[in-house]
């Protein structure tokens, strides 16, 4: 039997709601074979240090984290709220990079491009510790992209 994925986002006025209708079994599976993936190929282990990023407070957010920078997992990951307002976020979420020394990044896709740009405009450079970005999709932004999947 299916049921409502965990990671259901909030509408906004840039994206449609979308829910995602998957067992248990279904996303420990996913999970299991990027999981295997990652370390087959990058070496990168779950256990790793880890820069994410978050949507404060929405559902999408499962730990509904509403800091900007959030440590957890036993301080094997910190979190940053996808929401920057200006380039003194950006400056705060370098720092605690610097500071953390991740292994890898798990982070949305606009989120790494802001990132990127704040990094180029400014002529720093990713830590060393960084060995793998893994991206994660954006959300559909149309409603038409929306009935397309369907």
């Amino acid at each position: 039997e299916k049921i409502k994925h965990l990671y259901r986002n909030t509408p906004r006025k840039d994206r449609p709601e979308l829910t995602i209708y998957w067992s248990f079994d279904d996303i420990q599976r996913q999970m299991r074979i990027i999981a295997k993936k990652r370390k087959e190929y990058y070496g990168i282990s779950f256990f790793d240090k880890r820069c994410m990023s978050h949507i404060p407070g929405e559902t999408n957010n499962p730990n509904k984290f509403i800091d900007r920078v959030v440590l957890f997992n036993n301080g094997r990951s910190v979190s940053f709220s996808s929401e920057i307002k200006n380039d003194s976020d950006l400056q705060e979420y370098y720092y605690w990079m610097v500071k953390f020394k991740p292994t890898w990044l798990d982070m949305e896709s606009n989120f790494v491009a802001r990132l990127f740009e704040f990094l180029r405009t400014n002529n720093l450079a990713l830590p060393e510790s960084i060995k793998y970005i893994e991206i994660r999709a954006s959300y559909l932004s149309l409603k038409s992209e929306l009935q397309a999947t369907v």
